[in-house]
């Protein structure tokens, strides 16, 4: 116990072990502990700590400053050498110079694009769920690839494979010119969808229900800023827009406005609901947008080759009945007529959905470019 009280606080003497290094400061830390024992004899263990914590109090901040004062002189004395340097070789120095900051720049413009292009569709509750259908076809050796796929997809998806909790359709169909009163205007964003659509995208609702919004042929849903457009301060619901000189469409409902990072962007969704095209039973008419809600835990890749089998069986009469052979006989000939899967996100300049690039892809680019920037350095 006496060997004990003889040393100095053992939190004390640490900090000045680590602060104060005995090699470097003038004060050997062997005095300091000999005269903390000579205290402990003379007045006391307290009066003996009391003196040892303020040792330390005053030592410590003086060292800190001591420290941070030789950093500035040398700081000061680099940058001198680096200005004296520069100017002794002004072109090699701007080569160098403008090297660097090229290569900065560029790095920094990948990176801001990676995390743009990652951003997109990330808003949607279930976007890891959400896929889109793109299809693939080959006929007389000419490739065609496209995002859109035929209007007997969606009720397929739905009916004959379980994994799929949602399904909804889209179409853009040119410049509807849209009358409230005397307001008139041509617009391009307006899209033919099913009212499955909330199903299976995160849309923020301001008036209407979700659940009843596009289930009638008339139905008409418009983001908050389109409302603003033709109606001003008046509640748009239930009001009345014509469409064309053809077709009254009764506002069901107002959503927020699309946010800027989503592949694709709506200011109108009417019903699909009693359009004729949508029920064409034909397969090689590709003009819809499909996208599918999957359920947790299933497996895109095994939805793809079940949707393979499930096509040849469907498409093949019609090939059969347009090229006079059957689907093997088309296949075996080089033909190909397939569907595959694109996961959220998809970027506005198309790197990921039209490209095989995935997400994944684009996060090891991004650090590729972060350990040539490193390297540059």
């Amino acid at each position: 116990m006496k060997i004990r009280e003889n040393r100095p606080p053992l939190l004390a003497e640490r900090v000045l072990t680590l602060v104060l290094p005995d090699e470097v400061w003038n004060t050997p830390l062997g005095d300091f502990q000999e005269f903390y024992s000579d205290l402990v004899h003379e007045r006391g263990l307290l009066k003996a700590k009391i003196w040892y914590w303020g040792q330390l109090c005053y030592l410590v901040p003086r060292k800190l400053v001591h420290a941070f004062y030789w950093r500035i002189i040398m700081l000061k004395s680099y940058l001198k050498t680096a200005y004296r340097n520069l100017m002794k070789s002004k072109g090699f120095s701007f080569i160098n110079i403008f090297g660097l900051a090229t290569g900065l720049a560029c790095c920094i413009l990948i990176m801001l694009f990676v995390v743009d292009e990652l951003s997109y569709d990330r808003y949607h509750k279930n976007a890891h769920r959400i896929y889109r259908m793109a299809n693939r076809g080959i006929v007389n050796n000419d490739l065609d690839l496209t995002a859109r796929s035929s209007p007997p997809l969606g009720e397929v998806l739905k009916h004959e494979f379980p994994e799929v909790e949602a399904v909804t359709r889209m179409r853009n169909y040119g410049f509807p010119v849209f009358r409230y009163n005397d307001r008139v205007f041509s617009e391009e964003r307006v899209f033919w969808t099913d009212p499955s659509f909330f199903d299976v995208f995160t849309v923020t609702f301001i008036t209407g229900d979700a659940e009843t919004a596009l289930d009638r042929p008339d139905a008409f849903v418009l983001t908050e800023s389109m409302a603003r457009k033709y109606f001003g301060d008046e509640d748009p619901v239930g009001k009345t827009i014509n469409s064309d000189n053809r077709q009254d469409l009764i506002v069901t409902a107002v959503v927020q406005d699309v946010p800027r990072n989503s592949h694709f962007h709506f200011d109108f969704l009417e019903s699909i609901v009693g359009r004729e095209d949508v029920q064409s039973p034909v397969w090689y008419f590709n003009d819809y947008y499909t996208y599918m809600l999957l359920r947790e835990g299933a497996s895109p890749k095994a939805l793809e080759e079940k949707l393979f089998e499930t096509v040849k069986k469907h498409v093949g009469p019609q090939i059969q009945g347009v090229l006079g052979i059957t689907i093997d006989e088309f296949f075996a000939n080089g033909g190909d007529y397939r569907y595959f899967l694109r996961n959220l996100p998809i970027s506005i300049c198309g790197l990921i959905s039209i490209s095989n690039w995935s997400p994944t892809d684009i996060s090891l680019m991004s650090i590729f470019f972060r350990l040539l920037l490193w390297a540059s350095c």
